[in-house]
Formats: C-alpha cells, sequence, structure tokens
C-alpha cells in the first residue's frame, strides 16, 4: 500500500515537471494574459504599459481573429477571420468605442496552449441586454496570442446597437464587436479604412 502512494506522487511530480518543460499554461499566467487582453478592450492602462505596448507585447504578430458571430452581424459569408494581423487588428481595435463592463465569468486552461474566458459584457450600446460570449485562445512559447475564436449572444450585441441584419432599426455608428467592441473591417491584413466599424 506505501508503495502504490509512494508511486503515485512520484508520477504526480514527473507529471508537473513534464507540464513545465513542456511550457504549458498555469492557471496565474492564463488568468493574467485574459486582463491584459481585457484592458485592450476597454483601451486601459495595463501593469505593461499603454494600450500599443500592451498589445504588442501579448499579441503575436501573426495574430488572427475569429468569429461567426462577428460575421453575422455584418452579413458577410461565415467561416473567414475578421483580422489577420496583430497591427491590423491593434489598429482597428484602436479606432472602436472602448468596451465597458467587462465581468470575467471564468477562466479555463485547456491542453498546454489554449485558454477558455467565460465573459459578459454589461456596456454595450444602449446596455440594455447584457451580452454573454467565450473566447478561445491559443498561445505560442511565448505566452502571446496567436489567435481568438469568439463567439457570444450577437441577437443581444445587436439589439443593443440597433444593429440586427433582419431589424428595421438603422445601424448606429458604434457596430458589432470584432472583440474589442468594434466592427470589424472587410476581411483583408490592412486596417479598416472607415472608422470602427467588442472580449473578444
Amino acid at each position: 500500500m506505501k508503495f502504490f502512494a509512494t508511486a503515485s506522487v512520484l508520477v504526480a511530480i514527473a507529471s508537473t515537471a513534464l507540464a513545465k518543460t513542456q511550457g504549458c499554461l498555469s492557471t496565474k499566467q492564463a488568468s493574467q494574459l485574459v486582463s491584459r487582453f481585457s484592458s485592450l478592450l476597454s483601451q486601459s492602462d495595463s501593469d505593461l504599459g499603454d494600450y500599443n505596448t500592451t498589445g504588442k507585447a501579448i499579441l503575436a504578430k501573426e495574430y488572427i481573429e475569429v468569429s461567426d458571430s462577428i460575421l453575422s452581424l455584418t452579413q458577410r459569408p461565415l467561416g473567414s477571420t475578421t483580422f489577420s494581423g496583430r497591427d491590423a487588428y491593434l489598429a482597428g481595435l484602436g479606432h472602436a468605442p472602448p468596451v465597458t463592463g467587462i465581468q470575467t465569468l471564468g477562466i479555463y486552461v485547456t491542453g498546454c496552449s489554449k485558454i477558455v474566458w467565460q465573459w459578459q459584457f454589461n456596456g454595450v450600446g444602449s446596455a440594455e441586454f447584457p451580452v454573454k460570449g467565450f473566447s478561445l485562445f491559443t498561445t505560442n512559447r511565448k505566452n502571446q496570442l496567436t489567435m481568438t475564436e469568439l463567439e457570444f449572444n450577437s441577437v443581444a450585441w445587436g439589439q443593443d446597437i440597433s444593429q440586427l441584419p433582419c431589424g428595421d432599426s438603422e445601424p448606429t455608428s458604434s457596430g458589432p464587436p470584432s472583440a474589442g467592441g468594434s466592427a470589424p473591417p472587410e476581411p483583408s491584413s490592412a486596417a479598416p479604412a472607415s472608422g470602427p466599424p467588442a472580449s473578444t
């Protein structure tokens, strides 16, 4: 019995050591990344510095964002990217109204390099309806985000900004989210040409 107990402890220690050598994310690292990403959406300073400094620190240069929720609100074909490239993402986000009322409902590490962020945005547009969603982040060995896949209650978001594809109301300038509260540009690696069209 004592042998099995000792063996179990050794296996647990070996598993932890292996995870560290493989560069697996810890819960603390995941929470820090989510906090910093959230500061991008709210366009507030973080412990890394200002908006652009934070963005360049936590987003990989090849960062992409994917969201059928955004594409459906902007009446574009599903399955394409909403942003390609860190610089394009930061430029688009910088022209968007800051996201307010960001509430974290849960942060979960899955595998060695993925984070699930469950969130609720309480300050979208008229703020009549809270918007709940999930963001799935993929990270690299430098603990930077390489991709965000997000889906959310696009009906609630569309109601809050009076922009539903099937509605009669006129679209507002605040547009649907592109992980940071702004409407995304047409699929392209370039920054949006016309103002902001949320996270994620």
